[in-house]
């Protein structure tokens, strides 16, 4: 036991180092976590998406809701051509009758945000 009560004890200052240490390593983490996302949103902003990525299958699923058809599956996606400036893809998708649903569409830029164009034949 300590002779003056007031002074702390001999394990406190490395148990207070090691919690000093443990919040910089997890702030640390949480600051190069918040860089990476805001670098993949910057260069994902900055590209249109390819005709088989996860943003292009996210729009042609609004398209589809809003057209109100329900395909099954995707048979088929092709890239025709794909630029900087656009991409051009085709694709075939089961519907739930049976029959087939034929998708063209084009990725392009104007006034610096991504745009779509397409067409749905059946």
């Amino acid at each position: 036991m300590p002779e003056n009560p007031a002074e702390p004890s001999a394990p406190a200052k490395p148990a207070r180092k090691w919690a000093k240490f443990q919040r910089i390593v997890i702030v640390g983490a949480f600051g190069f976590a918040a860089l990476l996302w805001i670098v993949t949103q910057f260069f994902n902003a900055a590209t249109l998406p390819g005709c088989d990525s996860k943003r292009a299958r996210d729009t042609l699923s609004d398209v589809f809701h809003a057209s109100k058809v329900s395909p099954t599956r995707y048979n088929e996606i092709k890239t025709l051509s794909e630029t900087k400036d656009e991409v051009r893809c085709n694709a075939s998708l089961a519907l739930n009758d049976g029959g087939t649903l034929k998708v063209e569409y084009r990725y392009f830029w104007k006034d610096s945000k991504p745009q779509i164009d397409y067409k749905l034949t059946r």
